[in-house]
Order: structure tokens, then C-alpha cells, then sequence
């Protein structure tokens, strides 16, 4: 895995500012980008270069793909942790629910449960990995609750788009 706080020049830490983030980005890319390079094998190289500072300035942006990348860096050698069963419960009842298609209050609810959830794994994710100690087990546990989130969030959309297409507008 390529080290997007090493291709940024960034600290390797959760608490990153996004306007450091984005200003690293930025001039990284100005330093390299492929229009400046003369010849074709120069501008492939800046092509690929670019490509790799952008995906890193996504990375960064993003507090489940930074806590991931910290997690693979900074702990390789780590276990994953699996979800705890009152949580598999809570995302299996919630997936049902999106399922059974519920009137406009109860997709309401739905939405501001799931808002909630995501707003405290990641306040939960930024407390485990806080510097100096990072508790890995924490982090792993807490990123593979929002990334289930996440994954629930797609489908309940997905469900959405769905019915909307077959009911039409």
C-alpha cells in the first residue's frame, strides 16, 4: 500500500486538518502535473504520479479510508474485528426495515438513525486513534461498524432509486 500521508507530506495521524489535506494535494500536483513534462515518457510518468497524489488527497479527505490507512500502516500485522453480535442484530433489523418499504416518518427515522450511528463511530474512530496511543482494536472494530454503515447506507439508496423507478417520478 502506497503511504498517502508520505506521497502528501502530511503527518501520519487521524486528526488531519482538510484544508492541509487539500493545500498538499494541490501543490503536489502543480510540482508534477503532466502538462509540464515535454516528452511522452516524462508525461506518462507525471500521469501516474498525479494519479497517486489524488488518490491520496481522497484518502486523506475520507475518515474511514484514513483510519483504514493508518490501520494498514501503522498496524499490518493486526486482526480484524468482527462486528459484535448486537450490532450484526441492529443492521440486520435495520436492512429488514429498508426492505419493507415504511411510509415517509418512518424512512425519516431510519435516516436520522443512521446520520447519528455514523456521526458517533466517527467520533468513537477519532477517540481510538487519537495519538499517542492508538487502541488498533478500537479502530478496527469501530471502522468495520461504518464501513457496515456505509454498506447500508448504499443499499437503503439503492432500495430507493429502485422503487422510485418503478413507481416513476
Amino acid at each position: 500500500m502506497d503511504d498517502p500521508f508520505a506521497i502528501l507530506g502530511l503527518t501520519r495521524c487521524f486528526a488531519v486538518n482538510l484544508q492541509d489535506v487539500i493545500t498538499a494535494q494541490t501543490t503536489a500536483v502543480l510540482r508534477c502535473h503532466p502538462d509540464r513534462q515535454p516528452d511522452g515518457i516524462a508525461r506518462e510518468l507525471a500521469i501516474g504520479k498525479s494519479a497517486k497524489i489524488n488518490a491520496a488527497g481522497a484518502t486523506l479527505a475520507d475518515p474511514l479510508l484514513r483510519a483504514e490507512a493508518l490501520i494498514a500502516l501503522e498496524d499490518p500485522h493486526g486482526r480484524a474485528v468482527p462486528l459484535g453480535a448486537k450490532q450484526l442484530m441492529e443492521l440486520l433489523e435495520r436492512r429488514e426495515f429498508i426492505e419493507d418499504g415504511h411510509d415517509a416518518a418512518a424512512v425519516c427515522e431510519f435516516d436520522q438513525w443512521l446520520r447519528n450511528e455514523r456521526r458517533g463511530a466517527l467520533d468513537r474512530l477519532a477517540a481510538a486513534c487519537a495519538v499517542p496511543t492508538i487502541n488498533w482494536i478500537d479502530a478496527r472494530s469501530v471502522a468495520a461498524y461504518l464501513r457496515a454503515l456505509m454498506r447500508l447506507a448504499h443499499e437503503a439508496d439503492r432500495l430507493r432509486e429502485s422503487r422510485r423507478s418503478e413507481h416513476g417520478p
